[in-house]
């Protein structure tokens, strides 16, 4: 029936394709196992990105919450720091300050000096005295106020002069420093 030579060629031409079915089997295995491999990079990729993004969007948020803090804030610093070269709402607050109080009161201001600069913020410092007349009490409400004002100024020396008691018209002489934006660089 069957020869030793059909034998060979049946089990031969079965091994053949036996190691084509393994080879075609490992081709298949490794083009796949290339293609998962692509798919995983690029899945780790992309959640690296999205936690890189989630990062920046909370980053984002605090940085909205903190704008909305600061809100009308950066109004008020700036006003709080006038330019040096105008200072002259600031006197007229002085001014109505001591109106308010019954004082009398005349300024003298010196000119703008360079205290500090950082980044993009120059400050100067304006040293400036006043002179008042009036009482110790009408003096004590005068720096109530004074203290309230929305500017970044600090008294350095006082002296009061009362020749006729605490309750007389005594003459008040107040030293401070108003701090200011620097405008001539």
């Amino acid at each position: 029936m069957f020869s030793k030579k059909t034998s060979t060629r049946i089990i031969i031409k079965n091994l053949l394709r036996a190691v084509a079915a393994v080879c075609g089997t490992l081709l298949l295995a490794y083009f796949t196992s290339s293609q998962i491999t692509t798919t995983g990079n690029s899945i780790a990729e992309k959640k690296a990105a999205s936690l890189f993004l989630q990062k920046r969007s909370r980053i984002l948020a605090d940085l909205r919450l903190e704008l909305s803090e600061v809100g009308a804030n950066d109004i008020k610093l700036a006003r709080a720091l006038p330019p040096d070269d105008n200072i002259s709402e600031f006197l007229s607050t002085l001014k109505s300050l001591a109106d308010q109080n019954s004082l009398q009161s005349s300024p003298r201001v010196d000119p703008p000096i360079s205290l500090f600069e950082k980044g993009t913020i120059s400050v100067s410092g304006i040293a400036y005295t006043i002179t008042l007349n009036g009482t110790v009490v009408t003096l004590e409400r005068y720096l109530e106020g004074f203290e309230a004002l929305p500017y970044f100024t600090g008294i350095s020396n006082m002296s009061i002069s009362s020749p006729s008691g605490w309750e007389g018209n005594s003459s008040i002489s107040v030293g401070a420093t108003l701090y200011a934006r620097r405008t001539n660089l």
